[in-house]
C-alpha cells in the first residue's frame, strides 16, 4: 500500500506542476460521506497488463483508477488519473487538446502560461 501511495502523490504532482489543478487527500469512508463531492479512488491490480484503462466509472462520487504493475512512472500514473477524471481517447492516440485544456486549466491559476508551455510541449 505504500507503494500505491507513493506512486499516486507522483502522479498528482506530475499534474500539479502542468496544469492548475490541486489534489487534496482524503479518507475514503470520509470522502463517501461528504455530499457532492467527486473524488478519485486508487486501487492496485496486479492483474491487467495496461496502465492505459478505458473506462469511466460514473460522472459524481467515487472513480476508480486502478494502478497496475507496468504503470510505475509519474506520467503513467498521471494518465490513469485524467482517464478518472472523464478523460478518454482512442487506442494509441493523445487525449483532445481541448477537452484536457479544459480539465486541466478550469480556472486560472500562478503560473497558469508556464503550465499551459509545459503542456504545449507534451503535444
Amino acid at each position: 500500500i505504500k507503494r500505491l501511495t507513493s506512486l499516486v502523490k507522483e502522479g498528482h504532482s506530475y499534474l500539479e506542476k502542468r496544469s492548475c489543478l490541486k489534489f487534496i487527500e482524503y479518507h475514503p469512508v470520509e470522502a463517501a460521506k461528504l455530499k457532492n463531492l467527486t473524488y478519485l479512488f486508487y486501487n492496485y491490480s496486479g492483474v491487467l497488463e495496461s496502465c492505459c484503462l478505458h473506462y469511466f466509472s460514473k460522472p459524481f462520487g467515487r472513480r476508480l483508477v486502478l494502478i497496475t504493475p507496468v504503470c510505475t512512472l509519474p506520467s503513467e500514473v498521471a494518465h490513469a488519473a485524467a482517464h478518472g477524471m472523464g478523460l478518454t481517447h482512442k487506442k494509441y492516440e493523445p487525449f483532445n487538446e481541448g477537452t484536457t485544456k479544459a480539465v486541466l486549466f478550469p480556472t486560472m491559476c500562478r503560473d497558469a502560461e508556464q503550465k499551459k508551455k509545459l503542456f504545449d510541449r507534451a503535444y
